[in-house]
């Protein structure tokens, strides 16, 4: 079990990597069901941390859009 306090760090830690916190419900599942619990939701476990969400948020989509314009470029399609 992550306390609140290691749940928050963790953020930041992740928040300043250069993934950033990109798909992080795939890479980190366990930390993002962790900070639901804990905050709620994801968007305010986030902000706990200090880390401006809408900013995340834009920046996560923005390479969402990326991935998905390369792997059209490519040929290649996710599987749905």
């Amino acid at each position: 079990m992550m306390s609140p306090n290691v749940v928050i760090e963790r953020i930041r830690q992740l928040a300043r990597s250069e993934g950033g916190l990109y798909k992080i419900h795939h890479a980190h599942s366990g930390l993002y069901a962790r900070a639901r619990r804990q905050f709620g939701s994801w968007a305010e476990a986030v902000q706990a941390a200090g880390v401006d969400y809408v900013a995340a948020l834009t920046v996560a989509r923005r390479r969402s859009i990326e991935t998905r314009r390369k792997r059209r470029r490519q040929g290649a399609h996710p599987p749905r």
